[in-house]
């Protein structure tokens, strides 16, 4: 593995770090009425940063103790991270990795684009209804494209919602 590689597989790492415990950062939020997420989210950041082997953002971020997380918290917290990344990091580096979705999409702009349509047709219809779920949730509809595939053709505000408005 070159230099750049490694610099890249643990920028890689970083980010699946960081959002492994950005879901565990809103469910400790939500626990506790005393903290703002902000101070929830920069406690965790800077307690996990060392044990977690993150790239630095902000070194000197000084707001854990006004946050109430608990180094029972971050224990927990560094634990289920690393039970993630053990078992889910290839996942994410293989299919929701950013950086490797540009790339890919620059480079080799059909493959990828065929990838992409296996990936929603292997989604099918629980796709479709989630979609569906997740706009009526925000009074939109979506038009499916006439070939049958799984991306909408167009997002819409639908009828009812518009008319309440």
């Amino acid at each position: 593995m070159t230099s750049g590689s490694t610099s890249s597989c643990s920028r890689a790492a970083s980010c699946f770090a960081w959002t492994r415990w950005r879901e565990l950062r809103a469910t400790r939020s939500a626990r506790s009425a005393s903290s703002t997420t902000i101070e929830v989210y920069l406690a965790y950041q800077v307690k996990l940063r060392d044990v977690l082997q993150l790239l630095h953002i902000a070194p000197n971020m000084r707001l854990f103790a006004v946050s109430h997380v608990t180094e029972h918290d971050i224990a927990a917290a560094e634990t289920s991270v690393r039970n993630q990344e053990a078992t889910g990091f290839a996942d994410y580096l293989a299919t929701r990795w950013q950086p490797r979705e540009t790339v890919v999409s620059r480079i080799a702009p059909r493959a990828y684009e065929v990838m992409q349509e296996r990936l929603l047709a292997a989604m099918g219809d629980e796709f479709n209804s989630r979609l569906a779920q997740r706009l009526a949730e925000h009074g939109l509809t979506a038009t499916p494209m006439p070939s049958g595939s799984s991306v909408p053709r167009s997002i819409r505000k639908s009828p009812a919602r518009s008319r309440a408005h």
